[in-house]
């Protein structure tokens, strides 16, 4: 008998739990059928909008990392090319057709005709000016990508600061501004920064070089390996060119006899002196030639592990617009050397 009231028990624990799922089933049919009937989306909507909204996080972060390490190359390569964008001096073009930007300007003043040299050699590196170039390029990567879009823009203005770290140069940037992206009720906000090293000690080599400029003012054609850099020195003259030294003289001086029939000799014989004579000359202006000088300086950087086949030496190189090419420091030397005193005629 027991045993028979135990299994009665069991049976009806049986059929109350199955009858209790089914209520709570029928509850939550109900409800979901409610919400339903209240709101189009689908049932996990949440979900998939804030995995949407995290996808285009991280595809935004993904090209803003990508947009940062090639505008930090593309800025520094620009930068070294460019004399480390020092200003005051000029750009000067060589025989080839390539612009240097001039670290120093030779001239003859006028009324001395002396040597003048007015100098842009950079007492320190200009951090700021390589700062603007690597925003110039980054904030055009961004202005692409937001192209069209109304969320998920990437907003422009980074700070940005430059170290050296373990002999390489290192670019960080921070946004000033969250990266937001924004969709139903959702907001998701993402503080991006970067961090690149560009693999070259550019304040390193900056007062290596600013320190040898200007020993090469009044150089010849020369090629010079120091302090691992490799200095290739183009000198082209032009010596066409002339100042004045503000004072009259006399040119093309021409003399003629007083009398045409007078002769030298018995002039000579019972004077003394040859026949009386006039002179006629025409005036001119005293100056000096000079020659304008130029040195077209290119330095590139010694490296070994860049060396190729057959070459003596490595040289570093870099990727720039998918050209792999010399990373160059490039500038130009410009002074004048002036030849002797000479009359010119007006």
């Amino acid at each position: 008998m027991k045993l028979a009231r135990s299994k009665k028990g069991d049976a009806f624990t049986i059929i109350l739990t199955i009858l209790a799922i089914s209520i709570l089933m029928l509850i939550l049919v109900g409800v979901l059928a409610k919400r339903s009937a209240l709101s189009s989306d689908p049932v996990g909507a949440d979900a998939i909008y804030i995995f949407q909204q995290y996808d285009k996080a991280d595809t935004a972060l993904t090209y803003l990392d990508n947009s940062a390490r090639l505008s930090a190359y593309k800025a520094s390569s620009d930068f070294a090319a460019n004399g480390f964008d020092v200003s005051g001096c000029g750009v000067f073009k060589n025989l080839q057709g390539s612009d240097y930007n001039g670290w120093s300007m030779g001239s003859a003043a006028a009324g001395v005709c002396t040597a003048q040299i007015d100098s842009c050699i950079p007492g320190s590196f200009e951090a700021g000016k390589l700062n603007e170039r690597v925003l110039q390029e980054l904030n055009s990567y961004i202005d692409s990508y937001n192209e069209g879009r109304t969320t998920g823009i990437i907003p422009k203005g980074h700070d940005i600061t430059l170290s050296e770290v373990d002999g390489s140069t290192e670019i960080l940037g921070i946004l000033k501004r969250p990266l937001r992206i924004e969709s139903q009720d959702i907001v998701y906000d993402v503080e991006p920064s970067f961090r690149e090293s560009i693999g070259i000690n550019l304040i390193s080599d900056f007062n290596k070089v600013a320190a040898k400029a200007p020993s090469l003012i009044g150089a010849d054609d020369a090629s010079i390996e120091s302090q691992g850099l490799k200095w290739d020195i183009d000198v082209q003259s032009q010596c066409s060119k002339s100042c004045s030294l503000g004072r009259q003289c006399d040119t093309a001086c021409e003399s003629a006899k007083l009398d045409p029939d007078c002769d030298d000799l018995v002039h000579m014989e019972d004077f003394g002196t040859g026949c009386p004579r006039t002179k006629s000359c025409s005036s001119g202006a005293l100056q000096r030639q000079y020659c304008d000088v130029t040195a077209f300086v290119t330095v590139r950087i010694i490296d070994d592990a860049h060396k190729l086949p057959g070459e003596r030496i490595g040289l570093k190189k870099i990727i720039d617009a998918n050209e792999v090419k010399d990373f160059e420091y490039r500038f130009a030397l410009n002074w004048v050397e002036v030849g002797d005193e000479e009359c010119v005629a007006d």
